[in-house]
């Protein structure tokens, strides 16, 4: 479940137009945050973060899986996963880790995960979906405004906008460290209500970006854009 590793592919697309247009876009460059002698432009990401902050309105609003959707599972036998569609598995020592969708950080070798199928967009339109997704035992919910979590950073990304009946608006193929600035192009859009990130390669969700304002209320639209987001957030087990 993990997206691919390569950098620097950006592919911008909106609904309605058929087929999404195969060039990749050059990326904008940007001035490089000062760095040590020898340091490679671009490696760090903490300093790409320093760079592109001043550009992005930063009015977003990231939010992992609801945690309390899954604790009863991690009490279930192997048998009763199973019967239930999903399954248990022990982290190695893979880097970056399996990615868990509840804090978005990726798992340590030894950690206790489960592999479940969960609605992830339960709307009344022909895009509504349900994937894998991995879970990690006694996780809390992310959910911050205007920070991009290292997990995300990491991963080839495609994000796509939705309006409030849920039917897809644009997209775009990203490279992790460019995520606020895929986010403030989407939502250049007034009809985008939410935003939902996958990881690129094997397509499966990652989270989910609301608007949101400096004290964490979501703008947009009024209540019709907080219905949407929330259930989206809500979700639902197989």
């Amino acid at each position: 479940m993990h997206g691919d590793q390569r950098r620097g592919l950006t592919v911008v697309g909106r609904a309605g137009a058929g087929v999404m247009l195969p060039p990749a876009l050059p990326s904008k460059k940007r001035s490089a945050a000062p760095r040590e002698k020898g340091q490679k432009p671009g490696r760090n990401p903490a300093d790409w973060s320093r760079a592109t902050q001043e550009k992005t309105t930063m009015n977003f609003r990231i939010s992992g899986l609801p945690a309390e959707n899954f604790a009863h599972l991690f009490h279930l036998s192997d048998e009763e996963l199973a019967a239930a569609g999903a399954v248990r598995r022990i982290a190695d020592g893979r880097s970056p880790g399996y990615p868990c969708r509840i804090s978005l950080t990726d798992s340590r070798e030894g950690d206790e995960l489960l592999l479940v199928n969960y609605e992830h967009h339960p709307v009344r339109s022909p895009y509504r979906m349900r994937f894998a997704v991995y879970v990690r035992k006694g996780e809390s919910t992310f959910d911050r405004i205007g920070e991009v979590p290292q997990q995300l950073r990491l991963r080839m990304l495609a994000v796509r906008s939705f309006d409030a009946t849920g039917m897809l608006l644009g997209w775009q193929l990203i490279d992790g460290r460019e995520l606020e600035a895929a986010i403030d192009t989407l939502f250049a859009d007034p009809n985008a209500e939410y935003l939902h990130i996958h990881f690129a390669a094997p397509g499966c969700y990652a989270a989910l970006v609301t608007r949101a304002d400096a004290q964490g209320i979501e703008s947009g639209s009024g209540q019709r854009s907080e219905d949407a987001a929330e259930r989206c957030r809500r979700g639902a087990l197989s």
